[in-house]
């Protein structure tokens, strides 16, 4: 008798580590000879490490352990151990046996270990599972006092005299200057110019000798408001 058709051939994966450090993104692994039954007296450990900054999310996809009854499982018969960390001493997130399959678990730090030991008594098929490692966004907050520029073509005044670049920190208006800034810039900065002091109103608002006014933000009484435009000149003006 002859057959035809069409015929399709699975792998099969005789050997899955016993022992491993699993390092690659992403990855999956189970107790040897899975889907057929563990050996008896097993005892496997694998450890999951990823970069220093990662996190690890681990999902069992499979589960068939020999069943503790009362829904207990402990270390006497068939189970599997997850720990937060890279040794026993860790804290212990979970011990699984029997045939549910649990939610995902994830670590608070690089590293997770899991450990399976089996007795001699009830082989199964035993469990696979899946793990991934999550890497958090970085995040990078610019400082509050970060100086930034406020012109790049400083405007000049009717006779030419361009006024000159002033940094202050970001996020901070351009005319507040502190009194203690604005005295020891006073000091610093001689006071004789030839230049024309342009008439203050009583709104505290300043025309520029270019002709466009520039207005100052009004302030309680109980504060002392200085400003200064600072010319090439080395002029200083203040308004208090």
């Amino acid at each position: 008798m002859e057959y035809s058709g069409h015929y399709t051939f699975f792998p099969f994966i005789s050997e899955w580590p016993c022992n491993a450090i699993l390092t690659k993104n992403n990855g999956e692994f189970a107790t040897p000879n899975w889907p057929n039954n563990y050996p008896a007296n097993t005892d496997c450990r694998w450890i999951i490490k990823g970069p220093i900054h990662a996190y690890i999310t681990l999902r069992f996809t499979k589960i068939e352990l020999e069943n503790h009854g009362l829904g207990l499982c402990n270390n006497r018969l068939d189970s599997i151990h997850v720990y937060d960390g890279e040794t026993t001493d860790s804290e212990r997130i979970a011990t699984l046996c029997g045939s549910r399959v649990p939610a995902t678990y994830a670590s608070t730090s690089n590293v997770l270990l899991i450990v399976f030991k089996s007795d001699e008594r009830v082989e199964l098929s035993g469990f696979h599972a899946t793990y991934r490692f999550i890497f958090p966004a970085i995040r990078t907050t610019a400082s509050p006092f970060q100086k930034e520029k406020i012109t790049e073509n400083p405007p000049v005044s009717s006779n030419n005299v361009p006024y000159t670049t002033t940094f202050v920190p970001s996020g901070l208006p351009d005319t507040l200057l502190t009194s203690q800034q604005n005295m020891s810039r006073s000091k610093s900065i001689s006071t004789t110019s030839a230049a024309t002091t342009p008439p203050v109103s009583s709104e505290k608002s300043l025309t520029a000798a270019y002709g466009e006014p520039t207005k100052f933000p009004l302030y309680a009484e109980s504060e002392k408001f200085v400003s200064q435009v600072i010319q090439t000149t080395r002029h200083v003006m203040d308004i208090n």
